[in-house]
C-alpha cells in the first residue's frame, strides 16, 4: 500500500475506482509489458474505455484513470506526445503541488515510452489494415523478389493480423530467401508457438504454397 499523505485530494478520491482483480478476457487493444502488467485501450477511432492490470502500483493506477479522463473521445495517437507530468497535473488540487510523489509511479515511468509506441503502432495499424487476398492468377515461387515482399507486407499489415495487434503483439518482414520468410514477432499476450504454427498455417493457405517457412526473430 502506497503512503497515500502526500497524495492530492482528486488523487484519493479516485483510489474506489481501481480494479480489484486482473482481468483476462481481451476486449480491445492490449498492451502488454511483462506477464502481470498490461493496459488495454478499447475503442477503434478513439478510447471509449481503459484497463488495466491491478499489479499496476497505485500510483500507476490512479494515472490510468486520469488518463482516461483526458484522452475520452480522443484517437491513440493523441496520447503520443502527452507526458506523464501532464496526466499527474490533472490530478493536482493546486498547480504548485504534486498530486502524487514520483516514487508511486516509478513502474509506470519504467514503461510509458514503450505504452506510447505500441499506441502509434496501434493507431497506424488500425487505420492501414484492410482486406488482403492473393490473386488466384498468380503463383508464389514464380514472383519476383521485390514482388514477394510487397505482397507479404500487404499479408502482415492486413486485418487478418488485427487480433494480434490488439492483443499488444507486432509481426514485421524482414527478408525473403525462395520460400523461407525471416520476421520481426512480438506475440504479445499470445503464446508464440501458437501463434507460428497459425501464422504458418495462413501463410501457406494464402499463397497456396505448402513450401513457405516462417523464422522468427525477436523485435531488438
Amino acid at each position: 500500500m502506497d503512503n497515500l499523505s502526500t497524495w492530492s485530494q482528486r488523487a484519493q478520491k479516485l483510489l474506489p475506482l481501481l480494479p480489484q482483480h486482473t482481468q483476462t478476457q481481451l476486449q480491445g487493444h492490449r498492451i502488454v509489458l511483462d506477464p502481470t502488467l498490461w493496459i488495454e485501450w478499447i475503442g477503434e477511432k478513439s478510447l471509449e474505455n481503459l484497463s488495466f492490470s491491478s499489479s499496476w502500483s497505485q500510483g500507476a493506477q490512479v494515472l490510468f484513470l486520469a488518463l482516461k479522463e483526458i484522452l475520452r473521445g480522443k484517437p491513440l495517437e493523441s496520447a503520443k506526445n502527452l507526458s506523464l507530468r501532464e496526466i499527474e497535473s490533472f490530478l493536482r488540487d493546486r498547480n504548485s503541488e504534486p498530486a502524487l510523489p514520483s516514487e508511486s509511479f516509478e513502474d509506470l515511468a519504467l514503461h510509458w515510452p514503450r505504452i506510447q509506441g505500441q499506441l502509434t503502432s496501434i493507431s497506424s495499424s488500425s487505420q492501414s489494415a484492410g482486406a488482403y487476398e492473393f490473386s488466384a492468377g498468380k503463383v508464389f515461387a514464380a514472383l519476383s523478389l521485390s514482388e514477394k515482399i510487397q505482397e507479404l507486407k500487404a499479408f502482415f499489415s492486413s486485418e487478418m493480423l488485427l487480433g494480434l495487434r490488439r492483443s499488444g503483439g507486432r509481426v514485421e518482414l524482414l527478408d525473403v530467401q525462395e520460400f523461407d520468410v525471416f520476421i520481426a514477432l512480438d506475440s504479445g499476450s499470445v503464446p508464440e508457438s501458437a501463434l507460428l504454427d497459425w501464422l504458418q498455417l495462413k501463410l501457406s493457405e494464402t499463397y497456396r504454397e505448402p513450401s513457405l517457412n516462417l523464422i522468427p526473430e525477436s523485435f531488438s
